[in-house]
Formats: C-alpha cells, sequence, structure tokens
C-alpha cells in the first residue's frame, strides 16, 4: 500500500483519466478558437470591415485586411486627422494614391444625393442606407442626384489635371454622420474608432 490508502493501479487510472480528459478539453478549446478566428476574417478579395460592409472606393483596395497591408500598398497618401474642434483645421477624410482617369468605385450601396464643384474639384456625395455619407473628390461622374448604387459599382473616375495630393494624383474619401466627420478606415475595420469619454 502507498501513503493515504491508494494503490499504485488506482493511481495509474485516475491519471489516464485525468490526462484523456485534459486533451479532450485542449482540443474543444483549439476547435473553437479556429471557428471563431475563421468567422473573424474577410471574405477573400474584400477590404477588411465585413460587419460594415464598406470596402475601399478603388479597384486596387481589393484584399487589404490590416493597416500595415495599407501601407505596404503605398495607397494612403494622407491619414485622417480628427479637427480639436468642428471649425479648427484637420484632415476630414483619407486621401488614397489612384491614377488620374482612373475608375473609382461606390465603398457601399447608397444613393447618388449630390454631384457638382466645391472651388475647382469634381465632387460626388453617396448617401448610405445606415445614413453615412460618402463625400468622393476630384471625381467625375456621369451620375446624378437618385442614382443608385451597388458597392464596388464604378461610379466615376478620377478627374484629370487635378492633383489633390500633389505631385501625385489621389482620391479624397470623406465620410460623414450627420455633422460629424468619421474616420473612414474604421469602417473597414483597419483602425479603432476615437471614442471621447467624458472627464471626471
Amino acid at each position: 500500500m502507498t501513503p493515504h490508502g491508494t494503490s499504485p493501479t488506482r493511481d495509474a487510472g485516475h491519471g489516464v483519466r485525468r490526462s484523456s480528459l485534459l486533451a479532450t478539453l485542449l482540443l474543444a478549446t483549439a476547435l473553437l478558437v479556429s471557428q471563431v478566428t475563421a468567422r473573424a476574417e474577410p471574405p477573400a478579395g474584400r477590404s477588411a470591415g465585413p460587419s460594415s460592409g464598406y470596402s475601399l472606393p478603388l479597384p486596387t483596395g481589393a484584399g487589404i485586411r490590416s493597416m500595415s497591408d495599407l501601407r505596404a500598398s503605398g495607397l494612403l497618401v494622407a491619414p485622417f486627422e480628427a479637427p480639436a474642434e468642428r471649425w479648427s483645421p484637420g484632415h476630414r477624410g483619407v486621401d488614397l494614391a489612384h491614377p488620374s482617369g482612373a475608375d473609382v468605385l461606390a465603398p457601399q450601396d447608397g444613393v447618388v444625393s449630390y454631384v457638382g464643384f466645391v472651388v475647382d474639384r469634381p465632387l460626388l456625395v453617396i448617401t448610405h442606407p445606415d445614413g453615412l455619407r460618402s463625400t468622393l473628390e476630384p471625381v467625375e461622374t456621369r451620375l446624378t442626384p437618385g442614382s443608385t448604387v451597388v458597392q464596388g459599382d464604378v461610379v466615376g473616375t478620377t478627374s484629370p489635371g487635378i492633383a489633390h495630393c500633389p505631385p501625385r494624383t489621389c482620391v479624397h474619401w470623406g465620410v460623414r454622420r450627420g455633422d460629424e466627420y468619421v474616420d473612414p478606415l474604421t469602417l473597414l475595420g483597419l483602425v479603432e474608432p476615437v471614442v471621447l469619454l467624458p472627464d471626471r
């Protein structure tokens, strides 16, 4: 007999059962983690952000799933910079490198709500079902207000002769919720949205 009145055979049996139970639990946990990870991955060929349903408004944006992908692609010319106050300086959108005359895509389903000029730049505004409004400039389009677009549709082309971010040509993509500007990259899941907390 061993101490505490147990036999080596009985202890060995308990040890085998414990090892088997532990192995089963580890396998079940690994399977659960792999299923959750698979659901969280953006579909192949789509930009990141499957939960929001938005994608980059450029054909070259397909497959970008992280900020490191975006930086490596060279598409991001200037990021969003929230103004300290509504009237303060800032960059109310993102500038994306895009050749002159190249196709610009709808970042989400919506209705064209404005086509016109701001100073010398042609502008296209799309209102989406969630109430957000995408502004794309400088973009020339044949669409008219009231036109319905589907995510990925060609909505226009980068206006030639207008260098929004000289010496490069690019598309400025701005997003507004009411009067509030939103970082478009948060809609793709590439960056965390900024949350302002009250002072205590």
